[in-house]
C-alpha cells in the first residue's frame, strides 16, 4: 500500500512538471516575449526609416543634378548674351570705319558679319543641346540605376556602400565616355585650328597697323588694310562653320 501511494505521489509530481514546462513553452515569459516583440517593431521601423532616407537621398540628388543643368545652362546663355553684346558694338565701330574708308567694302562686310553671328548662334545652339542631351542621358541611367539599386537594397543584395560605389562608377564612366568624344572632337580640328592661329596672328598685326593709320589719318593705307582683314575675316566664319560640322559629326 505504502509502494502504491509513493508511485502516485511520484507520477504527480511529475504530470505537474510536465505541464508547467509545457506552459512556460508555450507561452514563454510575458516580460521576455513584449521586450521581442518591441525589438522587432524597432528594427522594422528603423528599416523602414533607412530605406525613406535612402530614397529621399536619391531624390534630393536628382533634384540638385536638375539645378545644376539650369544653372549652368543659364550661365552658358548670359555668357554668351554678353559676348554678342559686346561683338555687336565692336561690329558697328569696325562698319563705320569701313564705312569711311573702304565704303566699297561696306555691303560685303556686313553680310561677312551677318554670317559670322549665324554661325556662331549655331555653334552656341549645338554646344547648349550636346549639354542638355548628355545631362538628360545620364540622368535617365540614373534612374533605371536608382531603381535596380534599391531594389539589391530591400534584398539585402548589397550594402549602402556598395550602392553609392555603383553610382560613382556610373558617373565616372558618363564623364569618361564625354571626356573621350570631346577629346576626338579636339583632335579632329586640331590641324585647322593650328592654322588658324596663324592666320588670327597675322590679322591682330593688321588690326595694329590699322588703329595706327586710323591715327594718322592715312586713308589710302586704311583702304588697303581693310580690303585684307576682308580675307581673315572669311577665314575665320570658314573656321567657325568647320569646327560647327566636326561637333554636329562626332556628337
Amino acid at each position: 500500500m505504502k509502494k502504491l501511494v509513493v508511485l502516485l505521489t511520484i507520477l504527480l509530481m511529475v504530470n505537474s512538471s510536465l505541464v508547467v514546462n509545457a506552459s512556460g513553452q508555450r507561452g514563454g515569459n510575458p516580460n521576455m516575449n513584449q521586450g521581442q516583440n518591441r525589438s522587432t517593431t524597432a528594427l522594422m521601423g528603423e528599416a523602414v526609416k533607412n530605406k525613406e532616407n535612402v530614397t529621399a537621398r536619391y531624390d534630393n540628388f536628382f533634384e540638385k543634378r536638375e539645378e545644376n543643368l539650369v544653372r549652368r545652362l543659364d550661365k552658358a546663355t548670359t555668357r554668351w548674351e554678353e559676348r554678342l553684346e559686346k561683338r555687336d558694338a565692336a561690329i558697328t565701330r569696325h562698319l563705320e570705319v569701313i564705312q569711311l574708308y573702304a565704303p566699297e567694302l561696306l555691303e560685303n562686310y556686313e553680310l561677312a558679319f551677318e554670317e559670322h553671328k549665324a554661325v556662331h548662334t549655331d555653334l552656341m545652339e549645338a554646344r547648349t543641346a550636346i549639354t542638355e542631351a548628355y545631362m538628360n542621358e545620364t540622368n535617365l541611367g540614373l534612374k533605371t540605376l536608382k531603381a535596380e539599386i534599391e531594389e539589391k537594397l530591400e534584398a539585402k543584395e548589397i550594402t549602402t556602400k556598395e550602392a553609392r560605389e555603383m553610382i560613382r562608377t556610373y558617373m565616372l564612366e558618363r564623364k569618361e565616355g564625354f571626356k573621350t568624344l570631346f577629346g576626338a572632337f579636339q583632335e579632329a580640328i586640331a590641324e585647322e585650328k593650328a592654322a588658324y592661329e596663324i592666320l588670327k596672328a597675322e590679322a591682330d598685326v593688321l588690326k595694329t597697323e590699322l588703329r595706327a593709320a586710323i591715327e594718322a589719318e592715312d586713308a589710302d593705307l586704311c583702304n588697303t588694310l581693310l580690303a585684307e582683314l576682308y580675307d581673315y575675316l572669311l577665314a575665320h566664319i570658314e573656321f567657325d562653320q568647320f569646327k560647327l560640322d566636326t561637333l554636329n559629326d562626332i556628337f
